[in-house]
């Protein structure tokens, strides 16, 4: 394979933008280059990621008494299924339907299936729901299929999807979901013009079943003939406007983790469909969706982009959208799977962008894949430690990068690391430690010089003198960039006030007043409180002589006391985003930004609204910068130092506040979805909201104590649906009305003990959550181990 040669001379490159799942040599071919389809793949029983509809329970082999009843009692269903009394048939069903609850029951229920598929024509609503039912248990087994397919069973479940209600529709989603695990049913579903009818339950008034439909879509996108079909019936007009839709409550959260799952697929297989996902707007929407507090669906969105960075035309866009410098502090503040994937979009776009390269120097990229490195290094078979390894490849082929590694100790790390390395980590180490070996162009015995570096338009650049030091020319070029992003931040928010939000008060039509406030909030305050500052700090500079002595540190002060002015913007900003994708659902307000974007030449609204949200982390890092090349005897060093200490303060009083914010609101819908609750969790203002989801039970290994109606829990659905708060663990049993629950048992954290296992005694690979509490035990399960570690992991960190 031919070794590409990028950035500074002699380097090698990862080649072509890509994933980091698998690496051959020094470059990585084309079918691994990105990350959702990998991941997945590694998961599926079958050849799709699995979402399972019915509990798995008593496993093992049958003694022959209970043999012979479980044959009684399938014999007895199936006479009923075939009798004309739909008494009778319900009857039948309902017997099946309790069977199906145990897997080992599902191998003798196989005779049943014509029958049950015969009743899905029923007229009687109950007995189609209770026959779908009955089969979308059977379809979870890979020895039914056959059996299912040749009986007619998805031209059947198809009709059903354009004529029954909503409880007979989501048993036949359930039905559809477990089908389309397998090719041979994913190619007949499209054939009978399946895609069609899922896209337009898309738009169903039903939660619930708009969740169902995105699962069964997204098993159905891994054939890429889907994918085709369901863009050409203009599907994907249907599946953004999605994100429009005003939702609330647990449902709305699992169906933003499905809907950016399918744009995980969507944007994996095809460059012409991933051309029309950017062409759609997708950028955008993606860099909207990182600042989200879900991280199942802010992990989406960075493997997403991932998929999009492949294309040399998208890098520009995303690092427009989503800001170089928000996502080196993504990586920097980040953990688990996200950390892993952040790392390999950060590849992707430092091998085409030198603006990539310069923020991981600037903002502290250097030093946060070396802290991962030195963490990860004694576990070699760490995925994220080879991502981490390749970015290392990837941005020390940039002289500033490299000499930065170098004064952190990566070479020894490094040399260390290829002598326990092996495969392919040990191709990227070596790959890594031939960059950091390479000759200085441009910083002739590794010293800085300022000439290379590309100035702000209209910067003001200061003048170092002769004979200043190394530490005094690092001030003035860290002094000089923060005037010149200054000047930039004040550019950007007059942008946002005279060319869209003054422009749009005029436009009535266009949007309400309150949307206009919900977007726009404080801007209006914020540019006038930074264009005072830039002023102030242009005039110091420029009256102050001594180069050497060069002083802002209390211009930062003064600052630092009107910064909680920015509380407001940050707790707006979450809303702020989701009207503005409200508005932009409309042709009239979409076709009007397109124009006032291409008429103005400037960045789009959504990506001019989270710059406020950059600015006071970016702050930070400037000031941190500024104050490690200071001298403690210099005379601002005091200055400065405190105004990092107040600022840093002050951004994590933000982000409290953030959070605080998040958590009442969260708390709220939560405790609004909750019947039967008596319990006030919003009374206790320290109390905070961690992360909810929805976990299938295990009914087999839980202690029947922790329900007074498991019995009842077992019939009705096998979905548990839990909240984590900072103190307690919330579990609810799912109603028939959505985003409904009824409150099972509160557990309180402090008594909890977690643990994860995986099962893999049947055919469905399971991992398995335990929650010790009181002696008892609850076991609940998830086909993605993601999930469970998350889940172990948030909650011991809760206690």
């Amino acid at each position: 394979m031919q070794r590409k040669v990028s950035g500074g001379k002699g380097a090698k490159s990862v080649g072509s933008p890509q994933n980091v799942l698998h690496c051959t040599s020094f470059e990585m071919e084309e079918s691994d280059r990105r990350l959702w389809y990998k991941k997945y793949k590694r998961e599926k029983p079958s050849d799709a990621a699995p979402r399972p509809s019915v509990n798995l329970s008593e496993k093992g082999s049958l003694d022959p008494v209970r043999l012979a009843k479980i044959t009684s009692q399938v014999e007895m269903a199936v006479t009923c299924l075939g009798h004309s009394d739909k008494g009778a048939q319900e009857h039948g069903l309902k017997v099946l339907v309790k069977m199906g609850q145990s897997e080992s029951n599902l191998h003798f229920m196989r005779n049943a299936v014509e029958h049950c598929v015969l009743l899905m024509d029923s007229d009687s609503s109950v007995v189609q729901m209770f026959a779908t039912y009955v089969l979308a248990h059977l379809a979870l087994l890979p020895s039914n299929q056959e059996v299912l397919l040749g009986a007619g069973t998805i031209p059947r479940s198809l009709s059903i999807l354009q004529t029954g209600n909503s409880e007979v529709l989501e048993k036949d989603l359930l039905l559809l979901r477990n089908l389309s695990r397998h090719r041979h049913n994913r190619e007949a579903i499209v054939e009978q013009g399946g895609i069609a009818i899922l896209a337009s339950l898309l738009a169903h008034p039903s939660l619930s079943v708009v969740q169902h439909v995105c699962v069964v879509l997204r098993n159905m996108f891994f054939e890429v003939v889907s994918q085709e079909a369901f863009m050409s019936l203009g599907g994907l007009e249907t599946l953004m406007q999605l994100q429009n839709r005003k939702m609330f409550g647990p449902l709305s959260e699992e169906i933003r983790y499905e809907w950016t799952s399918i744009l995980c697929i969507l944007s994996y297989l095809s460059g012409n469909i991933r051309r029309r996902l950017v062409k759609g707007g997708l950028i955008e929407t993606l860099s909207l969706l990182l600042s989200s507090k879900d991280l199942r669906v802010k992990d989406n969105a960075t493997q997403s982009l991932t998929n999009l960075s492949v294309d040399e035309a998208n890098v520009e866009p995303i690092l427009t959208a989503a800001s170089a410098t928000s996502l080196v502090q993504q990586l920097v503040t980040s953990r688990g799977a996200l950390k892993e994937h952040t790392a390999s979009l950060l590849m992707n776009l430092a091998l085409r962008s030198d603006q990539m390269l310069e923020c991981f120097t600037q903002y502290g990229g250097t030093e946060a894949i070396m802290r991962i490195l030195v963490k990860e290094k004694d576990h070699v078979e760490s995925v994220l430690l080879q991502h981490i390894i390749l970015v290392f490849a990837t941005v020390a082929r940039n002289e500033l990068c490299r000499q930065d590694l170098l004064r952190l100790g990566a070479m020894p790390e490094l040399e260390g690391l290829s002598k326990e390395a092996s495969g392919e980590l040990l191709d990227a180490v070596e790959m890594a430690l031939h960059n950091l070996r390479l000759p200085f162009e441009q910083l002739k015995d590794h010293k800085e010089v300022g000439a290379g570096k590309t100035q702000e338009p209209g910067a003001m650049v200061l003048d170092e003198g002769g004979g200043s030091s190394k530490q005094a020319a690092h001030r003035f070029r860290v002094v000089n960039e923060i005037i010149s992003t200054e000047k930039k931040y004040v550019e950007n928010l007059l942008v946002i006030v005279k060319v869209y939000m003054e422009p749009l008060e005029k436009k009535g039509k266009l949007a309400t007043l309150d949307e206009r406030v919900k977007i726009f909030s404080i801007v209006d305050s914020l540019v006038k409180l930074h264009s005072s500052f830039l002023q102030k700090l242009e005039k110091c500079v420029r009256e102050q002589r001594n180069r050497q002595q060069l002083q802002v540190g209390q211009l930062f002060l003064e600052l630092a006391e009107q910064l909680k002015e920015y509380r407001v913007y940050i707790n707006n900003y979450d809303e702020s985003c989701d009207v503005l994708m409200e508005c932009m659902a409309r042709p009239a307000f979409a076709k009007w930004l397109e124009e006032t974007s291409q008429m103005f030449q400037t960045k789009s609204l959504s990506s001019l609204l989270i710059t406020p949200i950059q600015r006071i982390p970016r702050y930070c890092l400037l000031l941190t910068d500024l104050v490690r090349h200071m001298e403690e005897d210099h005379p601002d060093y005091a200055h400065v130092s405190q105004a990092l200490q107040t600022i840093s303060n002050i951004a994590d009083y933000l982000e409290e506040e953030k959070q605080k914010a998040y958590s009442i609101s969260e708390i709220g819908l939560m405790q609004k979805s909750l019947i039967g609750n008596d319990y006030d969790f919003l009374e206790d203002s320290r109390r905070r909201f961690i992360r909810q989801g929805a976990f299938i039970l295990d009914p087999a290994a839980t202690h029947a104590t922790y329900f007074s109606n498991l019995s009842a829990l077992s019939k009705k659905s096998q979905y548990l649906h839990f909240w984590l708060l900072s103190d307690k663990l919330v579990m609810g049993i799912p109603e028939k009305k959505d985003s409904q629950f009824r409150l099972s048992r509160i557990f309180e954290l402090k008594s909890l003990s977690v643990s994860k296992k995986e099962d893999t005694s049947e055919d469905l690979k399971k991992f398995v959550l335990c929650i010790s509490s009181e002696g008892c035990i609850l076991s609940v399960y998830s086909v993605e181990a993601d999930q469970v570690d998350d889940w172990v992991l948030d909650i011991t960190e809760q206690q």
